[in-house]
Parts: C-alpha cells; sequence; structure tokens
C-alpha cells in the first residue's frame, strides 16, 4: 500500500472513530423568551447576510437543562454558533450551537445544539436537540434537584395524571402555560415514588384479602372475622 493509500485510510478511519463517539443524543426544551434573549444579543456575520452569532455568555440557557438531562454538573465554552434569521435552504436549522466541556482540561466532551426551526406565536418553549461526542473525563457533581416535599409531591403526581401526561409531556406543557416547571428529573421520580406506592398499597390489600380467603377455608362453618 502506497503512503497516499494509507494516509486515505486513516482519515477514513478516523472519521468512522469520530462518528461513532456520539455518547448521547437528547431533547431538551427552552422557554421562548430566552431564545428572544439570546437572538437579541446576537452579533451579523461580517460576510454572511442573514447570518448572526450567539453571545458565548448565553449557553446558560441551554448548560442547565443539559445538566437536569445528565444529572451531573457540566461547564461549557462556546466554540462557534449560527443563528439563520433567514433561512438558506428548506432544512437550514434556525440555530446550530457547538461547545465544549470545561468543566477540567481533560474532558474533551463536546456538544452540538441544534434548534431545528423558530417556535410558532402559540408556543411557548423551544425543542433544542443536543448530540454530546465523547465522554465527559470527571466526575460531575450530582445537580441539585428542585426540592419538593411531603403531600405536594403527591399532589404534583396526581396533577401529572390527571394531565393525562408522561413526565416530559407535563414539563413542556407547563412551560407552554408560561409556568416555571420542576426538572424533567425531579417529575419522572416524583411519579416513580407515586407508583411504587400504589403498588405497595395494592399489593398489601390483595394479600390480606388473600390471607382472609386461606382462613375462610380452612375455618368452614365457622364466624370468621371480616378484616
Amino acid at each position: 500500500m502506497s503512503s497516499e493509500d494509507e494516509q486515505k485510510e486513516n482519515v477514513f478511519n478516523f472519521n468512522t472513530r469520530k462518528k461513532q463517539e456520539v455518547t448521547m443524543t437528547s431533547e431538551v426544551i427552552i422557554v421562548r423568551g430566552d431564545l428572544k434573549k439570546i437572538i437579541d444579543r446576537a452579533s451579523k456575520d461580517l460576510k454572511n447576510e442573514g447570518i448572526f452569532h450567539a453571545c458565548p455568555d448565553d449557553l446558560k440557557y441551554f448548560e442547565k437543562c443539559i445538566q437536569d438531562t445528565e444529572d451531573s454538573e457540566i461547564k461549557l465554552l462556546s466554540r462557534n454558533s449560527r443563528i439563520y434569521k433567514t433561512a438558506i435552504r428548506s432544512n437550514t436549522p434556525a440555530l446550530t450551537w457547538n461547545a465544549k466541556c470545561k468543566y477540567n482540561k481533560q474532558c474533551n466532551s463536546t456538544y452540538k445544539l441544534t434548534i431545528p426551526s423558530f417556535p410558532s406565536d402559540k408556543e411557548n418553549y423551544v425543542k433544542v436537540i443536543v448530540q454530546r461526542f465523547f465522554h465527559h473525563h470527571h466526575e460531575g457533581k450530582k445537580v441539585q434537584v428542585d426540592q419538593i416535599r411531603g403531600n405536594d409531591r403527591g399532589r404534583l403526581a396526581q396533577e401529572i395524571i390527571n394531565d393525562g401526561s408522561s413526565a416530559h409531556n407535563y414539563y413542556i406543557n407547563e412551560l407552554g402555560r408560561g409556568k416555571k416547571a420542576a426538572s424533567e428529573q425531579t417529575l419522572r421520580k416524583i411519579l416513580s415514588e407515586n407508583k411504587n406506592k400504589n403498588l405497595t398499597t395494592t399489593n398489601w390489600l390483595t394479600n390480606l384479602l388473600f390471607i382472609e380467603q386461606i382462613f375462610a377455608n380452612k375455618c368452614k362453618g365457622r364466624y370468621i372475622r371480616s378484616f
């Protein structure tokens, strides 16, 4: 094999490895007002009309959402961003943003954030597709979950059930109503707790009725007090 062919093969293998290193793909939500702040603070591209670049500090609007999804603290450093106020093609996204985790020098995780399209006038939230490349090389602190205690957890679980929603959909609906929702992670945990609690109660009652039936079968003709 010639050196030129060997070089081409190395490039191919490198690109193949890069494609295989997508370690997470998820969808997070930010409120419409935050996207408006990002756009208002964006600067025009000097060469391309209709393209803007977001202020690096505005990554904070995505950082919290990603932390909730990964359940671990991360710190993002902006690499490059593009906001397409005017679509170049039919599939041109509204925003793309590349970032790197700067939690420590050893971490080489990178992110690609994509907003496929701008929200309609009726939508108060924005869906963001998050892709992470490579694993984190740090033990990020666990994210502190929203403090919802006691009866409030039960009431919230019942509210989600009455809404006929999953934790994800309830979270989106709350943002759409203009309310500040607990994180999806917290909502999922509350729903899980409620389900386990109901399951325990159901099993307890089933077991009690089963025991009563056993006693009834063993003591036919005798008076058995009902439980």
